[in-house]
């Protein structure tokens, strides 16, 4: 049985007040701090911090600054009194040509909801990325045969392949390790290679899932999508 969500207050000069424009039923704080942000703007907050170490939510942030053209000073602070604020407002001007595409980037290579791929970190994300925008892949109305082809291209240029299957590319890099590989190594190590075709598309459903939840951040409610009709837990190897 579902517990019933609790009221969301606002706390402010010791008065507790319910807010009930800001109910929602997304279950994922990451995705219920942006709402809360458009709100502190909207109404008329010039200088806000938000307490948060999440890089999922840096990442959903800076992307709807940009998207949603917000002016107000939005700041990024740990929970240690040794971190420093984080400009939201200077990370957007200063990679602005990377905040549309930027949580399709993040999504498909790791993040709390969706596994990383062995050393296919962010600085490889994002040079790829200016090889394959993920334009399709952010659209929300593209189809599965637009975007997965779209981003198994994406995950090819991470791993500096040129070919979209990744089964394909998988058994190209095995084959340059074994030429080069000495008889007294200990053999090819199997997680540094890409996933096979299979395992990467379910990846990339997966991603989506969970990139149409981020889509929905500022909605009340999360998008009427199955995640049991296009998701299977999967380890890739």
């Amino acid at each position: 049985m579902t517990s019933a969500k609790p009221d969301p207050l606002q706390c402010q000069n010791g008065y507790i007040i319910v807010r009930d424009d800001l109910r929602t039923t997304h279950e994922e704080a990451d995705v219920i701090i942006p709402m809360q942000l458009e709100s502190a703007i909207s109404e008329g907050r010039r200088n806000i911090a938000v307490n948060c170490e999440d890089t999922d939510v840096f990442v959903l942030i800076c992307h709807l600054y940009q998207k949603q053209k917000w002016e107000s000073n939005v700041f990024m602070k740990g929970f240690s009194k040794n971190t420093d604020l984080i400009s939201i407002q200077k990370t957007v001007e200063n990679h602005t040509e990377i905040m549309p595409y930027l949580p399709a980037y993040h999504v498909l290579t790791g993040c709390d909801t969706v596994p990383q791929m062995f050393r296919i970190g962010k600085k490889k994300a994002l040079k790829a990325g200016k090889q394959i925008p993920l334009v399709k892949f952010m659209q929300s109305d593209s189809t599965e045969s637009e975007y997965i082809p779209e981003a198994k291209a994406f995950v090819a240029a991470c791993y500096g392949c040129k070919q979209i299957s990744s089964s394909e590319n998988r058994k190209i890099i095995w084959e340059k390790k074994a030429a080069t590989q000495k008889l007294t190594s200990k053999g090819i190590d199997l997680k540094s290679l890409p996933p096979t075709d299979e395992s990467l598309e379910l990846n990339i459903q997966r991603a989506r899932f969970q990139l149409m939840l981020w889509d929905a951040s500022l909605d009340g409610s999360p998008p009427n999508l199955d995640p049991c009709e296009v998701l299977f837990l999967f380890i890739i190897i």
